[in-house]
Order: structure tokens, then C-alpha cells, then sequence
């Protein structure tokens, strides 16, 4: 028996804009709830949902970078020429966050849903996964306020998406959680083994 669809933003039969709001509210409010009906479809409606809220994090960080660099310049803390490059650089950022968010979600959502798999835990497929990275990052939105709001957001969406690949994937937590970190844990140990083993070689090569 198929679950019953929780995700405001892929019921088609309500005005877009409405279901927009509607999902972003339930993913701060009642997340236990949109992620425990999340449908089976196609990554299409999740993809346009996260590649809008994404996109929104993206210019409202690139508006809160580009007010502190204006306020450089004023205060002559910055060159105008660097002013100029980097306000060019923002501007290019902008046009093309909708493409890095999408790539940044398929990408994400393939290396944790191998490490779900890994430690199995993906029962659901790669969809699954794909939806709560795209649902889960919503309070990334939380970067419109200055300073604090970036991290507090950043820190949320992580709950979020580990939230989301156990109600989703239906999983225990344990498994959640170390397939979110996996990648991580990961990369820290390549890292420590290549600084480990080049250092050995430079110590034995003086």
C-alpha cells in the first residue's frame, strides 16, 4: 500500500506558489511529518523545489557578501579593482547557482545514498534520498538573517536531511546518521594518510 503523499509541494492540485510556502513552513514546523509520507515519483518536483530554495540561499548570501564588500569599500578596507572583481564573480555566481545547485544536489545525494546502501540502509532508492537532501536543506533559508543565520540554518538542515533519510528510507538512526557523516569521515582519513605518508617520505628523503 502506497503511503500517503505529506509533501505539500508535489500535490499539483494546489496553486504553485501556495505549496512552495506551504513545504517550506512544514519543513521548520512538522518535519517528522513531511518526511514520513514523502511519495515515490520522479526526482522532478523535489529537484524544482531545492534548485528554488537553493537558488534563494545562494542570492540572499551573494546580496549579504556583496553589502559587507560595499561597506569595505567605503570605509577603504578594499581597493575598488578588487570591489570590482569580486562583485563580477558574485554576479556570475548568481546567474549560474540554479545549475551548481541542481549538480550539488545529485551529486550529494549520490554519495550518501551509496553510504546508505553500504550500510543498509537505502532500502527506498536513490529517489528517497534525493528528496530529503532537496527537502532537507530548507532552513538554509535561515541565511537571510546576517552572521548567525547562515550556521544555525547550515546546523538545522543538517537534522533535517538525517531526519529525512530515516523516515524516509524507513532506517534505524544509527544508519542515518553515519551515512551522512560517512563522506566526511572518509575524506579526513584520505587526508591524514596522504599528509602521514608524505611526511614519511619527506623525513626519510632529508
Amino acid at each position: 500500500m502506497d503511503q500517503v503523499n505529506t509533501v505539500p509541494f508535489e500535490d499539483t492540485s494546489q496553486p504553485f506558489f501556495s505549496r512552495l510556502f506551504r513545504t517550506i513552513t512544514m519543513a521548520f514546523a512538522e518535519p517528522m511529518k513531511l518526511f514520513s509520507g514523502m511519495p515515490r515519483g520522479d526526482v522532478g518536483l523535489p529537484l524544482l523545489y531545492g534548485v528554488i530554495t537553493g537558488t534563494l540561499t545562494g542570492v540572499i548570501s551573494i546580496f549579504w557578501y556583496m553589502s559587507f564588500n560595499s561597506m569595505a569599500l567605503l570605509t577603504r578596507h578594499m581597493h575598488a579593482r578588487e570591489f570590482a572583481v569580486s562583485t563580477g564573480l558574485y554576479i556570475l555566481f548568481m546567474f549560474l547557482c540554479p545549475l551548481l545547485v541542481a549538480i550539488g544536489m545529485f551529486i550529494s545525494a549520490a554519495i550518501n545514498h551509496v553510504c546508505l546502501l553500504l550500510l543498509g540502509g537505502g532500502q527506498r532508492g536513490f529517489v528517497t534520498t534525493f528528496r530529503a537532501i532537496a527537502y532537507g536543506n530548507t532552513p538554509a533559508l535561515l541565511c537571510i538573517i546576517p552572521f548567525c543565520g547562515g550556521f544555525v540554518g547550515g546546523i538545522w538542515a543538517l537534522v533535517l536531511v538525517i531526519i529525512g533519510f530515516k523516515l524516509g528510507h524507513d532506517t534505524d538512526w544509527w544508519r542515518a546518521i553515519l551515512a551522512y557523516f560517512l563522506p566526511t569521515i572518509v575524506c579526513c582519513c584520505l587526508i591524514v594518510w596522504v599528509l602521514t605518508t608524505f611526511g614519511f617520505i619527506g623525513a626519510f628523503a632529508r
